[in-house]
């Protein structure tokens, strides 16, 4: 074999092999845009292997980031693709909390259905909003839905681990597709949830006008008190222990400590007016 097959050959062991890291993920992301079907699930996953080992483009796969939006991309386009040819719209019957963040959600959604999904979106933020206060899985949907930080971002302001945050997200998902159904299902420890907002009920027609809005709501009751002191001390020290459940709603709502946050940690995305 000459040196430009074993070259060949070792790049594509080296996708073989990051392909297989995110296969999970992978599985679970698709399945958004087959209504839940694991088979077809999977037959998208198993398609998108095949292109990406031997696709001649170079996504930076020590950046997973970066390389988890690629592999993102890349599975909506072919899910989007394979819909076209079967004669229907694989996207048409997801959910706005689907989708990975809010902008990707505005962006995928067919825009006839704006009004719906306007009212959805501020159904999942009144959701985050109330349930943060009581549940890390709603502080973390926040993070990743609302204020688009990556999730290795949010590991190192949770303090926790990708699986941990993974699976906060997950089941934040659920839960918010639960109230957006039917809200009266959802009795989160005492709490109202019907409860009459401080806030306008505008939501705006255009896309970035809407986003801008729906993270004023998250900012505008800020939960407990400040929680620097605490922070400090935890992105410290290795040692610190994952943010308390209260502790994290603070955060999550007050735009100073999370802007403190960020800078603590040195992050490059996710900052409260990202947009």
């Amino acid at each position: 074999m000459g040196l430009g097959q074993t070259q060949k050959a070792e790049k594509s062991l080296d996708h073989e092999k990051v392909f297989l890291d995110n296969y999970a993920w992978l599985i679970e992301r698709a399945c958004t845009f087959t209504r839940g079907s694991n088979e077809e699930a999977t037959e998208l996953v198993q398609d998108l292997y095949v292109r990406f080992v031997q696709s001649k483009s170079r996504p930076d796969l020590g950046d997973e980031n970066r390389l988890r939006g690629y592999l993102y991309k890349a599975l909506k386009n072919l899910s989007i693709s394979q819909a076209i040819r079967n004669g229907r719209n694989a996207l048409s019957n997801l959910l706005a909390v689907d989708y990975d963040s809010v902008e990707f959600a505005l962006t995928a959604l067919d825009r006839n259905r704006l009004l719906y999904v306007r009212s959805d979106l501020a159904g999942i933020c009144k959701y985050a909003c109330v349930r943060r206060h009581t549940a890390r899985a709603a502080s973390v949907l926040i993070l990743r839905f609302f204020l688009c930080y990556h999730p290795s971002e949010i590991v190192e302001l949770l303090q926790t681990t990708r699986v941990a945050v993974d699976r906060l997200t997950q089941i934040a998902r659920q839960e918010a597709k639960a109230f957006l159904t039917q809200p009266s299902l959802l009795r989160f420890m005492g709490q109202d949830v019907t409860r009459t907002p401080s806030y306008s009920q505008y939501l705006p027609d255009d896309p970035a006008a809407l986003i801008g809005e729906l993270r004023r709501r998250i900012f505008l009751e800020v939960e407990g008190k400040c929680v620097a002191r605490e922070m400090e001390a935890k992105y410290s020290s290795s040692s610190g222990g994952p943010l308390t459940t209260t502790a994290l709603a603070h955060l999550v709502s007050c735009s100073s400590c999370l802007l403190k946050a960020n800078t603590r940690l040195h992050l490059q995305g996710g900052p409260p007016d990202c947009s």
